[in-house]
Parts: structure tokens; sequence; C-alpha cells
């Protein structure tokens, strides 16, 4: 899968500070994209939900969140179960994985999870504080 096949076939989502934001299914751009039509060219704004805001996608079964410019695992839990709580019901409870972080992989679309749990895990560990925020 290229690049921009992956941007079309994921469906992209952002959440901040209890704000969850979800594109339309086909947008085929990268979140920096997506948020400059959604700010209407604000790059401040921008700029600040690319470094503030956990963000990801749903592809299949699984979510995907990460935070920042390099693509980090370290995100905000309740901004991520918002999101989970949002895209899960979007997606008939289909999502069964969460993935957080990635790591770039030349050439691989989509790039690997730092780690990867089952949606059940990851909301234990949530709930049990077993996962640093």
């Amino acid at each position: 899968m290229t690049e921009k096949e992956f941007h079309a076939a994921r469906r992209m989502f952002a959440a901040h500070k209890g704000t969850v934001l979800v594109a339309p299914a086909g947008v085929p751009y990268t979140h920096r994209e997506w948020f400059g039509d959604v700010f209407r060219g604000n790059t401040t704004l921008t700029d600040v939900w690319i470094s503030e805001a956990v963000r990801g996608y749903v592809l299949g079964d699984r979510l995907v969140a990460y935070k920042g410019e390099n693509f980090a695992h370290w995100v905000e839990h309740a901004d991520v179960v918002a999101a989970l709580a949002v895209m899960d019901a979007l997606y008939l409870g289909e999502i069964q994985t969460v993935g957080l972080g990635a790591r770039y992989a030349p050439g691989v679309q989509p790039w690997p999870a730092r780690t990867e749990m089952s949606k059940a895990e990851y909301r234990s560990a949530v709930a049990a504080r077993k996962l640093d925020s």
C-alpha cells in the first residue's frame, strides 16, 4: 500500500482536552492538511493540535493513536479513551486492537505501532492506571 492509498483507506481522528474531531471517510490528507481545512488555514491552531492533541486513525479493526511530530506513544489516555468511544461507536464496536505511537518504517504503510494491545487490555490498563500519560 502506498502512503496515498493508506491515507485514503484510514479514517483520521484527533482528540484534545475532551474534544474529538473525526475526518470524513476517504480523505487522503495528512493530519496537518486536514487541520489546515478544519481551522481554515490558522497555522497556530494547526501547530497546537499537531503538537498537543492525540491524533491517529482507524484502519480495519485497529485504532492507532499518537502525539506530536515524532508520533510518540506518550499520549493523554483520557483523550485516547474519548476518541476510542467515538470511533468505536462509529465502527459499531468492530475496533479490536489499540496501538500507541508509530515507528517510521521506510516503504511500509501503515507504520507499525510502538505498542499494541487488545481494546479490552487497553481499557483495563487505563482503568487500573497502569499506563503513564
